[in-house]
This record gives structure tokens, C-alpha cells and sequence, in this order.
């Protein structure tokens, strides 16, 4: 997903929505209100987070903006009510990091409407905590942990950094996750980037530049 920001959205149907306290607009994308309620434009598909103030506030309380009661207006328009997404059936269990309570299987359509390039991927979720991994192929068994933004977006510059070793690099992909286990002092078992947290990810960058000089160099040197 982009990376959400306040401000307006350049779409025609939301101009002259200005950013407000419980506006966050995601490239026009996604829709987020005060973090608790998502508006897919592209779908129409709404997706409410749980939240202890409860929906009526959102859009009933303080801070009403034009956006606010334009989605209102939507909503009551398409007799489309804000709904939690409904998980799908799996007899695995995976907790949440963050805050322990087990999370929920979800389809590619649920997490990114905007993904038809993954339409088999499924995803272990944590709405409460903005946390999600997707998982192998059309299966459900996790990648690795739940992460949130930071450790997403630090797990994704891991991989940028680490996989040209063996894509095409001085090593296989075996040599290379056997080296990063023996560098890192991780298991071989759970040397996995999707495994790791924030300090480690920045270790792996960290260990890619000391060993190759950099994934540039990584992809055409077998020193």
C-alpha cells in the first residue's frame, strides 16, 4: 500500500475534502477515518476496526468534516453499513505480536482490493494493531509474524538489501540464508526476514554491506 498522508485526495469525486483529525487519505485509495473505518473507493467496500468508542462517534460525534459526511451520505445512499470483514475458516492459530490475541485469516480481497496481481494470497491479520503477513502461495501458513507499518516497510528494505546475494549473486539461495544465520547468529530454523524484528532487519542491512559492499556490488561479485 502507499504510504498514508493528510491532504486532499486528487480524485474528482473528493475534491475540496481538506485533511482534518480523523481524515487520512491513502493516494486516493483508501480512506481512513480517525484509524478506525476504511472506505475503498475502488470497491465501495467498507471495513471497520475495533474500536471502544464505537462507530456513532465517528460519525456522529465532534469533528464531523465534509468528507466525513459525504462517506455518511454513501453509506446510506448503497445501504452499505460499515461491516467488520468476515475472516475465513482455518484450523491454524497465529497470535499477534504486539498485543497477543489471535488474528484473523483474511483473502487478498479483504487487505488490498487493489491487488488483483495476488488474487490467491491470503493474510493473517490483527486490525486492532495495523498488523498483517501474508502467506505462501494459496495456503495459510504465515510467511513469518504479524508487523506493523515500521516493520513492514523495514522487512521490505531487508529483502531489497539481501535477496540480490542470491538472485543472481555470489551465493545460492541456500548459501545465503546459511551465511545470515552464521552472521546474524540467528537459527537456521528461524533466519527468516519475515521473522525478524526492526533491529535485526537493520542488522541484515547492516552485515550485507560489511560482507559485499552493498547489493550493487552483491550482484556481480562472488568475494
Amino acid at each position: 500500500m502507499f504510504k498514508p498522508k493528510e491532504g486532499n485526495s486528487n480524485q474528482s469525486q473528493l475534491e475540496g475534502f481538506g485533511a482534518g483529525s480523523v481524515v487520512i487519505l491513502d493516494g486516493g485509495r483508501c480512506i481512513r477515518l480517525d484509524g478506525k473505518v476504511d472506505y475503498w473507493p475502488a470497491t465501495g467496500d467498507w471495513r471497520e476496526l475495533p474500536s471502544p468508542q464505537g462507530v456513532r462517534e465517528l460519525t456522529e460525534g465532534v469533528g464531523m468534516t465534509s468528507l466525513l459526511k459525504f462517506l455518511k451520505e454513501e453509506r446510506t445512499r448503497t445501504g452499505s453499513p460499515v461491516q467488520a470483514a468476515t475472516p475465513l475458516s482455518s484450523r491454524r492459530t497465529l497470535l499477534c505480536t504486539y498485543c497477543g490475541r489471535a488474528t484473523e485469516l483474511h483473502s487478498r480481497a479483504t487487505l488490498f482490493p487493489d491487488r488483483p496481481d495476488i488474487p490467491d494470497r491470503l493474510f493473517w491479520v490483527c486490525w486492532p494493531c495495523e498488523a498483517w503477513v501474508g502467506c505462501h502461495g494459496n495456503t495459510d501458513e504465515p510467511l513469518g509474524t504479524v508487523a506493523d507499518a515500521s516493520l513492514r516497510e523495514a522487512r521490505t528494505s531487508a529483502h531489497e538489501a539481501f535477496d540480490p546475494i542470491w538472485k543472481g549473486g555470489p551465493m545460492s539461495r541456500p548459501e545465503a540464508y546459511a551465511w545470515l544465520s552464521r552472521a546474524t547468529g540467528i537459527s537456521h530454523e528461524k533466519c527468516h526476514i519475515g521473522m525478524m524484528n526492526l533491529d535485526e532487519c537493520s542488522r541484515v542491512k547492516q552485515l550485507v554491506q560489511e560482507r559485499f559492499g552493498g547489493t550493487a556490488k552483491a550482484r556481480g561479485s562472488r568475494a
